[in-house]
């Protein structure tokens, strides 16, 4: 059975690439292969967060731990 598709992919305008931002890589340099936009909804980025951010990496804040380069600035 597969999983449901996450919500931020469903708009191609919510996310990018690294082909995208010129490089020839199926991965960004910190092992994602998106990057949400800023400019992306916040359910979008929700969706983003639970996917890429099991429960396990959860903070002591209750916020996702977050890599650097979570997300790309336009």
């Amino acid at each position: 059975m597969f999983a449901e598709e996450p919500l931020f992919l469903k708009n191609r305008e919510w996310y990018v690439v690294p082909e995208d931002e010129g490089l020839d890589d199926m991965f960004f340099p910190d092992g994602r292969g998106y990057h949400i936009r800023d400019d992306a909804p916040d359910e979008a980025k929700r969706s983003y967060d639970a996917f890429y951010n099991p429960d396990d990496m959860i903070g002591e804040d209750g916020k996702p731990l977050r890599k650097k380069g979570y997300s790309v600035h336009y």
